[in-house]
């Protein structure tokens, strides 16, 4: 305590010497991030954490001249924090109607999930992109995930099971349980490597949607310039094309591709 009075007093101790003031500190953004396969990941909590999102972080530090700290938490904390204005933002959001009321985005995304279909080598599926392709397939979703309108409204025309996990759904298609599992493509991807299951699956190519994952800021307190600043310093990572580069190196990418409609209300998104 004593320390803090003394470090509030330096400036004018040092206008009475005539002496420069010390240079401002950058401002400080409290971030909260969880784990997402390739872009946050974090083998410890002692350790610090990497992937796409914190390089992106990075990349926005050295543009706004902020000073962002990131800490990972489970994600409903972490959308908790940064509502309640425990914390500044939260990484990586979809949007939904709920948290576009709560949280303040950042207008422009920093990554975008595809949504894929993920098969065995050897299977003889027929896939044009269409959910219309899935009729009579056995097929793995993941619990609480949202995929968008189109696969939503076909739910009827193909068997389901729910996995509680991206890797519970590979190793159900892997075992022949079930022909098809709906994935994002880097969960997809992540999970065939951890697994080791590259010689048995496959992602099917195109896509079938796609979602926007941004910043968020809180509403609960005033952050003054910070949103203006990171606007700037993201639009400029887009137009620059250095964004498109952090992503790329984690085999990640993002183009115009249409997002997929925000999902109704009351709809849990996956991320």
């Amino acid at each position: 305590m004593i320390f803090a009075r003394m470090l509030r007093a330096l400036p004018a101790l040092l206008a009475l010497l005539g002496l420069p003031a010390l240079p401002a500190a950058a401002q400080e953004l409290q971030c909260v991030a969880t784990t997402f396969t390739r872009l946050v990941e974090q083998e410890t909590p002692a350790t610090p954490p990497h992937g796409a999102i914190i390089d992106t972080v990075g990349a926005l530090e050295r543009l706004s001249g902020l000073s962002i700290s990131v800490r990972v938490v489970p994600w409903a904390r972490a959308l908790l924090e940064t509502t309640n204005g425990d914390k500044d933002c939260v990484l990586g959001p979809y949007k939904s109607p709920e948290r576009e009321a709560a949280l303040d985005y950042i207008d422009q995304p920093i990554y975008r999930d595809f949504h894929v279909m993920v098969a065995r080598r050897d299977s003889s599926a027929d896939w044009s992109g269409s959910i219309e392709d899935l009729a009579g397939r056995r097929v793995v979703l993941i619990n609480g995930w949202y995929y968008g309108k189109a696969l939503e409204e076909a739910l009827g025309s193909f068997n389901i099971a729910i996995a509680n996990s991206a890797d519970q759904g590979l190793l159900m298609v892997a075992n022949n349980r079930m022909d098809m599992v709906a994935l994002t493509e880097r969960d997809a991807l992540g999970g065939i490597e951890r697994l080791g299951l590259s010689g048995r699956l496959t992602l099917l190519s195109p896509p079938f949607g796609s979602r926007a994952g941004y910043i968020a800021l809180t509403r609960a307190h005033d952050l003054g310039d910070i949103r203006g600043r990171l606007e700037q310093a993201l639009a400029t990572l887009h137009q620059s094309g250095e964004q498109a580069a952090i992503l790329a190196r984690y085999g990640l990418h993002i183009d115009a591709a249409s997002i997929d409609p925000a999902p109704a209300a009351g709809t849990v998104p996956s991320n």
